[in-house]
């Protein structure tokens, strides 16, 4: 199958679950507020519809995403100096995540945006599978940005494939864990963008997801 259609038709998959919970649910609580049912039900309800309407948004910025980054590199924004350091001790701060970071700043040259959003996606991807994911960050002949997990790990087969879109592995689905299999493939891309290279290793004891990037002047 032509593979544009392959990805429209999970896209499509991606979307449908969420649409077809929202519609429900109005649907259900039409019926229910005609019927006088308890607020506290209603207000149970609305939750339920504001968790799928946030599914959905997350999936069409990531879809965004993407297809912006499928565009030339922006002259001034995609070629800064900046201290790498300082934006993985910010996002492991907002997620409460423990980070080991040199006390010096350490300069790579990309988008910082960008790097913050590779950072997010990364973290929230270990968190989601893990109890204790903890970040690392190396300065020697290039800047290494490790995330370490002990999850469940992934099998050969499904390190092969878990970077593509909409891919995902096997315990995200038997445990239910919610996701687009998206984070994955934008983290792959937004670190290329700042010319780093994302490889992973997996292990029944967990994941190791590391980015290296060149060292900034």
């Amino acid at each position: 199958m032509n593979p544009a259609v392959t990805t429209l038709s999970r896209l499509g998959h991606e979307l449908r679950g969420p649409l077809t919970g929202i519609i429900a649910l109005t649907n259900l609580m039409s019926r229910k507020i005609a019927q006088g049912v308890d607020p506290a039900r209603i207000t149970h309800q609305l939750a339920l519809v504001n968790s799928s309407a946030s599914e959905l948004l997350t999936v069409a910025e990531r879809v965004s995403d993407l297809a912006r980054l499928d565009g030339p590199p922006t002259p001034g924004t995609d070629d800064q100096c900046f201290d790498c350091a300082l934006a993985v001790r910010e996002k492991c701060h907002d997620l409460n995540v423990p980070a080991g970071l040199p006390h010096h700043p350490v300069l790579i040259r990309g988008n910082p945006d960008g790097v913050r959003r590779m950072i997010a996606e990364l973290l929230d991807n270990a968190v989601k599978y893990a109890d204790r994911p903890a970040v690392t960050v190396t300065a020697d002949v290039a800047v290494t940005i490790e995330i370490r997990d002990h999850g469940p790990g992934l099998t050969e087969n499904e390190l092969q494939r878990i970077a593509d879109p909409f891919e995902r592995g096997l315990t995200a689905h038997t445990r239910g864990v919610p996701g687009s299999g998206l984070g994955l493939n934008l983290a792959d891309r937004l670190a290329a963008r700042s010319g780093g290279v994302l490889t992973m290793t997996s292990s029944p004891e967990g994941t190791v997801v590391t980015v290296t990037f060149p060292k900034g002047a």
